[in-house]
């Protein structure tokens, strides 16, 4: 059994489930990730913080939405 942990996305706020190995950022979890039926979870560092999104379009609209409001943003 695949422990797992619970985490929102920062952007939608969609609950995500999020593998204690797929949440890591190095190439062995990138391929276990591509060859599981698990979603896609994209897990970002920016500005000093860790965050988590359920996809790619999130975490782009995130970052975008973060250079045009400041990193208050990210604290509301």
């Amino acid at each position: 059994m695949i422990s797992a942990n619970e985490y929102k996305c920062a952007m939608c706020g969609k609950y995500v489930f999020v593998s204690d190995g797929i949440a890591k950022e190095n190439v062995k979890d990138q391929q276990l990730q591509n060859t599981s039926s698990l979603p896609t979870v994209v897990v970002e560092q920016i500005d000093g913080s860790q965050y988590t999104f359920d996809n790619a379009s999130c975490a782009l609209m995130f970052k975008k939405f973060n250079a045009v409001y400041g990193s208050k943003f990210a604290d509301q």
